[in-house]
């Protein structure tokens, strides 16, 4: 349910985000921001996959609340399957049309853009270095972009994580 999103505490604490996605009909890929401000989703309004972007509301003491208002940042050409920050200002995302897989950068504000992607992709993730993406696909396999191909570099990853935070 695209408006029932909660948060958790690193204790286990549930905190229920008021006025999460509406007009949302089906959420497949959230995450929060670096620096905690941000929300980005990949949602579907109705027919259409797109993804949104809102900002995080947090109370007095740091817990998030609310999200603001959703932005179209882009309609995507198919549906959503997996998403990650690259940096400060850019969201990517996993798109699958029909038998094809992609990628779509999408800088916070800018043009965006789409290029091909390992066709079992299920889960992406930022690096460390602007632009990097890193790509996991459904056998466990590591993708990394060299020019204009994705280059296998190891086999049996099971998760991508992101580095939440500032890096230091």
């Amino acid at each position: 349910d695209p408006a029932s999103v909660v948060a958790y505490a690193p204790d286990g604490t549930p905190h229920p985000i008021a006025q999460a996605w509406p007009g949302a009909t089906r959420i497949a890929a959230m995450q929060v921001s670096r620096d905690g401000t941000r929300m980005a989703a990949l949602v579907r309004d109705g027919t259409r996959p797109a993804m949104w972007i809102a900002g995080v509301v947090r109370d007095g003491d740091g817990t998030p609340v609310a999200l603001g208002e959703p932005v179209l940042l882009t309609e995507l050409e198919g549906d959503g399957i997996a998403l990650g920050w690259l940096d400060a200002a850019t969201v990517a995302a996993v798109v699958g049309d029909g038998d094809q897989r992609y990628v779509h950068d999408q800088p916070v504000g800018g043009l965006g853009s789409t290029t091909t992607a390992p066709l079992d992709a299920v889960d992406l993730a930022g690096g460390n270095q602007p632009g990097m993406v890193r790509l996991r696909d459904a056998t466990g396999g590591l993708y990394v972009q060299r020019g204009g191909s994705w280059q296998r570099l190891a086999g049996g990853v099971r998760v991508l994580a992101s580095q939440q935070g500032t890096p230091r």
